[in-house]
């Protein structure tokens, strides 16, 4: 069986958004060295997280558990970048990546809500929360992504069901074919060999050489 080939956006984005995420906040926070610490530990701790537990297991991919644990502490962790500095909502496309492939339905859709949440949170940092207009203003923003990407995740989903019922159907039909093709051919094979061979006549030889068909007398009345 040949190894599973796991697409660049599992394997290879999420470093790459996060690395550059890395370098966005150095360049924003490197007058603010006490808090920007805190960032980069933050940042190499789920660079680490990532490596540890998806990109070192590749046996673990296709297994619920570990890969639940997985985006678990992903999520867990993004959220934190994201409260802190809203820019880590770019990080949030990797997220989507990992719930939508490595999560099964119907676990996929906590998955996406979960980094759905935290999409809409760092969309709507700029809102004010100290009121209730506020609040709502910022639920409405959250709900916005939850309800969009769950509607998504049902609908890839459902292509999915779709399709593996599409194929279901196609390979019964196959096998239906085949079966009903050697059918025939068995029967074909059956009625040649019982079908009676037809006796050639005798036939003698003439002086000059052309055969002539023998033939009997019939008897005198």
């Amino acid at each position: 069986m040949s190894e599973r080939v796991w697409p660049v956006r599992l394997t290879v984005a999420p470093y790459v958004l996060l690395a550059f995420l890395t370098a966005i906040t150095v360049l924003i926070k490197r007058s603010e060295p006490g808090s920007l610490v805190v960032d980069l530990v933050l940042c190499a701790a789920t660079a680490l997280w990532i490596l540890a537990m998806f990109t070192l297991r590749p046996a673990e991919r296709e297994r619920f558990g570990p890969m639940a644990v997985f985006i678990t502490g992903f999520v867990l962790l993004m959220a934190v970048l994201v409260i802190r500095d809203p820019w880590f909502g770019f990080l949030t496309p990797a997220g989507y990546f990992y719930t939508f492939l490595l999560l099964p339905w119907p676990t996929r859709l906590a998955g996406v809500g979960a980094v759905a949440v935290v999409a809409g949170t760092a969309q709507a940092y700029a809102i004010p929360k100290h009121d209730a207009v506020g609040l709502l203003a910022y639920a409405a923003v959250v709900g916005v992504n939850v309800i969009g990407m769950c509607m998504a995740a049902w609908l890839g989903w459902r292509s999915e069901v779709l399709s593996r019922e599409r194929q279901e159907a196609v390979d019964e039909l196959t096998e239906t074919n085949r079966r009903l093709e050697a059918t025939l051919a068995e029967n074909a094979t059956c009625t040649t060999s019982s079908s009676p061979k037809r006796a050639r006549p005798a036939s003698t030889t003439s002086g000059s050489g052309w055969p002539t068909r023998s033939t009997t007398p019939s008897p005198k009345a």
